[in-house]
């Protein structure tokens, strides 16, 4: 039959991954004319991410898993499965953690920066369902387009295409492949993406002081996301104690040891309790 199974997030896969296995005996249940299956990855929008035919004997593997849905879909038209991830049950801690601290908080205002296009991150399920007020800032354009696509009829979310800095100098951004790693930062995009497929150009920026105050316009930014590649620690450093947010996240994946020690005693002695998860680590005051 139709086999479904999920793997929580682990060091290497921050999302999970799905198999699916159509077993050999589906065979003797299903009529022939239903296959082949097809299989649909969707991406929160429902545009479809990834999809392929399976018959008896066959699997699939999906990696990208947040916020998606999974249909497997008969050859006669049928729906046989239908999945939702649901951050509660598919989630790691930072998700759930954010989803409930959010539950405990509607209303709260605050900013994710470098939400590429949107569809992945642990601010996506409480913004998009309108529990949150937030600001998205993404630098790159074609992520920033599909951001604004999605986002932008909703009234409680401000779209921002700003590239943020710790004092708002013009600087050089690196941008290439399917834009995950655009960074400040050449020698963490050059770990993804081929040399001869990198552009550099210089932008202008915002610091992220300017980016705190001109967001509470719509009440004190409370919570706060980073995922910038490598350069997140920097950007919390230069945020003035009254403006540090009741909750921050940020991508802790290419900090080394120590400079991630350090960042971590910094902010708890700002009051914060820290916890890893992942690639993640998430900050409460």
């Amino acid at each position: 039959m139709i086999n479904f199974e999920f793997t929580k997030s682990n060091g290497n896969n921050t999302e999970g991954k799905i198999k699916i296995t159509i077993d050999e005996s589906s065979s003797f249940f299903y009529n022939k004319n239903q296959f082949p299956l097809r299989l649909l990855h969707k991406k929160l929008t429902g545009e479809v991410e990834w999809s392929t035919d399976l018959y008896p004997g066959w699997f699939s593997e999906y990696l990208m898993c947040t916020y998606t849905t999974l249909e497997i879909i008969d050859s006669l038209g049928n729906k046989l499965l239908d999945w939702k991830w649901d951050p509660f049950i598919n989630g790691d801690y930072a998700h759930q953690y954010f989803e409930i601290w959010s539950l405990n908080n509607i209303g709260s205002n605050g900013i994710a920066i470098g939400t590429h296009n949107g569809m992945t991150g642990e601010w996506v399920g409480p913004i998009n369902k309108g529990i949150l007020k937030g600001t998205l800032v993404e630098a790159s354009d074609n992520q920033y387009n599909d951001l604004f696509r999605f986002y932008n009829g909703k009234t409680w979310v401000t779209c921002l295409q700003s590239l943020i800095t710790t004092n708002g100098d013009d600087v050089l951004f690196y941008e290439g492949g399917n834009g995950f790693t655009n960074s400040l930062s050449n020698k963490i995009i050059e770990q993804y993406v081929n040399i001869d497929l990198i552009n550099s150009s210089i932008k202008k920026s915002k610091s992220i002081n300017d980016l705190i105050i001109e967001s509470s316009e719509r009440g004190r930014v409370k919570w706060l996301h980073i995922d910038v590649e490598g350069l997140d620690g920097e950007l919390i450093y230069a945020i003035k104690d009254d403006l540090l947010p009741e909750l921050l996240l940020f991508e802790s994946l290419h900090m080394e040891n120590e400079y991630y020690d350090n960042l971590c005693n910094y902010l708890i002695n700002k009051g914060y309790s820290i916890t890893k998860s992942g690639w993640n680590t998430i900050c409460l005051k």
